[in-house]
Order: C-alpha cells, then sequence, then structure tokens
C-alpha cells in the first residue's frame, strides 16, 4: 500500500457504473482505487484494509447488507474515513441515518462524473488535512516535551549560579570573603545574565504554546505537560 496517495474504495452492484466510477479516479495520480460490486467482499475488503475514503450505493443487491452497513464498518474499521453514500433517490430517512453514522456525503443517481470527483476531491482533501493535524499535534508534542526538559535543567543550573553567587558574597571568620576574585565574580554574574535571557526564550516559547492550547490546536494534557514548572 502507497501511503502516500489516498486509499479509496468503491462499492456499486452496478458492475457497468462501477467500472466507470473506477476509471474516472484512476485517472488522479494521487488517488489507489479500489472496487468491488459485492457487498460481502467490501466488507472483508475494510476489515483487512485501510480506506481513507468509502464511496458506497446504498442498495447493494443483498438483503442483509446495504450501503450503511458499509459506511457503519467503514468508520469502525477507521474514525477519520470520509464515506460517501450514493442513493438512486433523495431519501431523507436514508440520508438522516447515513448522517448519524458519520457519512461525509451523498451522491444521487444520476451523478455526473465531474459531481463524482469533486464530492471525492473535498474528501480526500479533508482526509489530507486531518493526517496534518495530526501530525503537527505530534510535533507540538514534542516540542512540549523538550520545552518542559529545557525549563528543568535551566531552574537548575539558574539555581546552582545563584548558590554560587551567595557562597563568594558570604563572609569567612576572618571577614574575607572566599572565592571572591573579581573574575570568578564577572563570570558568575555573566552568567546569570545570560540564564535570565535564556528564562526570556522560554517564557516566550511557553507564550506560543498557549496560543495554541487557546486555538484549539493542542489538548490540555499536552499543553499542561510543557508547563509544569516556571523558571525561576
Amino acid at each position: 500500500m502507497d501511503e502516500t496517495k489516498t486509499q479509496i474504495l468503491v462499492v456499486d452492484d452496478d458492475v457497468a457504473l462501477l467500472g466507470v466510477m473506477e476509471t474516472c479516479l484512476q485517472m488522479k495520480p494521487e488517488y489507489s482505487v479500489e472496487v468491488t460490486n459485492n457487498a460481502s467482499n467490501a466488507l472483508k475488503l475494510i476489515d483487512q484494509g485501510f480506506f481513507d475514503v468509502v464511496v458506497s450505493d446504498y442498495s447493494l443487491g443483498d438483503p442483509e447488507i446495504d450501503g450503511l452497513d458499509i459506511l457503519r464498518e467503514a468508520k469502525k474499521r477507521n474514525e477519520a474515513c470520509q464515506c460517501i453514500t450514493i442513493t438512486a433517490y433523495a431519501s431523507l430517512e436514508i440520508s438522516l441515518q447515513a448522517i448519524r453514522l458519520g457519512a461525509y456525503d451523498f451522491l444521487t443517481k444520476p451523478f455526473q462524473l465531474d459531481e463524482l470527483n469533486l464530492t471525492v476531491g473535498n474528501a480526500a482533501e479533508k482526509v489530507r488535512l486531518n493526517k496534518e493535524n495530526i501530525e503537527l499535534r505530534s510535533h507540538i508534542g514534542e516540542m512540549s516535551d523538550s520545552i518542559q526538559q529545557i525549563r528543568e535543567d535551566h531552574g537548575a543550573l539558574m539555581g546552582e549560579l545563584n548558590m554560587m553567587k551567595e557562597r563568594g558574597l558570604q563572609r569567612g571568620p576572618t571577614g574575607a570573603i572566599p572565592h571572591s576574585r573579581p573574575e570568578a565574580k564577572t563570570r558568575v554574574q555573566a552568567y546569570l545574565k545570560m540564564g535570565a535571557t535564556i528564562g526570556d526564550q522560554l517564557e516566550h516559547e511557553h507564550d506560543k504554546l498557549k496560543n495554541l492550547f487557546d486555538k484549539g490546536l493542542i489538548t490540555e494534557p499536552t499543553y499542561r505537560k510543557g508547563t509544569q514548572r516556571r523558571v525561576v
């Protein structure tokens, strides 16, 4: 299976129409198209494979399996699958059932090939966007993990630098300040200044995560994980 292509299954017991739809969709190089005119075989294909888009006639010439059964199984196998139901007539009851089951769109026979191309193309675009969103969320999750680790490491480092600064300013029994060489003090002060700058940058990254969270692009657990510890 070529995962770079949109995986499409077309189901219709009208062999002539099935052949026309197959030829039409196969003209798109970004599609990988599989067809069947048998309802039972369609269920087997769905169970064995992974389809991004399923186009199925409602009436499949099988007394036990119809297009809604195909839709139901396709969504069960892959919730993100976009299902298009074909009907020979506009039926409100069938449409409502299909919508409740998660149908993406409908085609009413007779339809033009332009309608088929447009409807399948829109469904394929939605699949593509869904995949990009999942990938984006994954990258954001990784970024959140990295920021959290850096914030922890930075906090620990700043704590050590502050301790060094405090120890350097404490007077000994003779009144002298141990480790008070000017260059050592200067280095500690420079490190603290650099640390504060890094802290500001980390806070900026934290604000970017918050913005993504506010827009609904990342889940609360992912956002909270990247903001568990404040930089000191």
